[in-house]
């Protein structure tokens, strides 16, 4: 890595941002300085080639620190996402937010593995692990004998990648991508042999292939065509062992939609009431544009919505069991500084589910400016608005449902969708996708059976057949 691709900054509580000194220590090692100027929540960023590495952007606490938890730890790292026998598979844990407990780390898999741990200043710690033999590992992380979000991480260690590093990647543009527009880039196999295969996976988490076409011995042509603005990540793979510097991080569109410029604040992060609304706001302000992901995890499902403010987007999720509720923001698919919150749920309910169940909503947002107020509303024309597709007549249980939503001839209005399930509680699955300026696609799945009734305004009115009686 060179430093000079590296760029660290810091935002304080007041909003302002700067660059950190980086210094270059031996064994691709970097020291970050900065000094801060006020007590209080501060957003570190750590960007390679201008995009954030893994587990940035990342909350360090000068002063009193916050009440800390299992939650507060945080993982980031190649190593628990990928691996590859013989070869040290490293990651990090920061656990300054967490406070004074014990840690604990533990692979398990086909093979034992030589673990490694190095305490590192301000409560980072290096950890690298070796296993001998190829296959799925699950790596434990605790803090104070309790998993910490996403532990056990399952990771798949490949095989010696051999002839797998002999292939380059030529004419892979990184930066200055365009929606729907293909980019092609070429693959050489440098004398290797074997099946070539790549995906990307998109800022809101979806898997695309890419298409690849045999131009010479030992060259291959790839194309794929961006659906999404944001950071989009590139997986190639040589009989399924990834190539150097695979997964490569690209760019789409003209501004980076910045994670670490999303703020989430509200009591509804700390605490809630069973039954009733819980809320909080996310402030996409500075941000950019992406797709905004809340996920909502506890003892029971959530009744959640959300709408739009001036600072960015309100959510408010009703839970029906008291408990504890780990809610996770993620911005372009990146998790926010400070996500997840755990928020400790009061009051009478249903009775707990022995497993926790996930509640999720993903809105595309729009792009906003500090202090800058609401675009006035355009009233559009809902008899106008066409919707048709299978999801719209009939649902089974536990399967995805599609429909199309086309406002071309509808003019400009906000679209609402929503869906209620036969006890009358707000379906909590359902997702719209714009795949162009003037049409949508909404994805729903539902898990009880009996007549749902699925809503669609477009501005203050119903459009043609809403609302929707759909049986499964």
């Amino acid at each position: 890595t060179n430093p000079f691709d590296m760029e660290a900054s810091v935002t304080d509580p007041d909003g302002s941002t700067e660059l950190c000194e980086i210094m270059d220590e031996e064994d691709f090692h970097y020291r970050m300085m900065f000094t801060p100027q006020m007590e209080g929540t501060h957003t570190l960023s750590i960007k390679h080639k201008g995009l954030h590495i893994s587990g940035s952007p990342f909350v360090y606490s000068v002063g009193q620190l916050s009440s800390g938890g299992t939650h507060k730890v945080q993982v980031g790292g190649p190593g628990v996402e990928k691996g590859e026998v013989g070869f040290s598979n490293v990651f990090n844990i920061y656990t300054r937010e967490a406070g004074a407990g014990e840690l604990s780390v533990a692979v398990e898999g086909p093979s034992d593995a030589l673990i490694k741990l190095e305490e590192r200043p301000h409560g980072f710690l290096g950890v690298s692990y070796k296993v001998k033999v190829a296959g799925m590992y699950d790596i434990h992380i605790k803090f104070n004998d309790a998993h910490i979000p996403g532990s056990p991480f399952r990771v798949h260690i490949s095989p010696d990648s051999g002839v797998a590093r002999n292939v380059t990647v030529h004419s892979l543009k990184d930066r200055g991508l365009q929606v729907d527009k293909a980019s092609t880039f070429t693959v050489s196999y440098n004398g290797a042999k074997g099946t070539l295969n790549a995906c990307v996976r998109t800022p809101s988490g979806s898997h695309e292939d890419c298409f690849v076409q045999e131009m010479d011995d030992g060259l291959y042509g790839l194309r794929f065509i961006p659906k999404e603005n944001g950071v989009h990540y590139l997986d190639i793979k040589l009989n399924d062992h990834h190539i150097p510097d695979s997964p490569f991080a690209i760019m789409v569109g003209s501004m980076a939609a910045d994670p670490a410029m999303v703020l989430a604040h509200g009591d509804g992060l700390e605490r809630g009431s069973c039954g009733i609304k819980n809320k909080f706001v996310v402030r996409t302000a500075g941000a950019g544009s992406s797709f905004l992901a809340v996920f909502i995890e506890g003892p029971s499902k959530c009744a959640l919505s959300c709408r739009e403010v001036d600072e960015g987007y309100e959510f408010s999720y009703t839970p029906f069991a008291p408990g504890k509720y780990l809610i996770t923001v993620k911005y372009g698919n990146i998790n926010i500084a400070g996500s997840p919150y755990q928020s400790e749920v009061t009051g009478s309910g249903r009775k707990p589910s022995p497993l926790n169940e996930t509640t999720s909503m993903v809105v595309e947002t729009v792009e906003k400016r500090p202090g800058a107020k609401s675009l006035r509303r355009f009233r559009g024309d809902a008899s106008k608005v066409n919707v048709r597709g299978p999801g719209l007549k009939k649902a089974r249980c536990n399967q995805t449902q599609t429909f199309t939503i086309d406002v071309k001839d509808a003019g400009h209005a906000m679209l609402c969708v929503g869906m209620v399930a036969p006890n009358g509680l707000p379906e909590p699955e359902l997702m719209v996708k714009k795949n162009n300026p003037t049409q949508y696609t909404v994805s729903y799945k539902v898990v009880e059976a009996g007549e749902h009734t699925l809503c669609i305004r477009f501005g203050d009115e119903e459009v043609p057949g809403s609302p929707f009686s759909i049986a499964t």
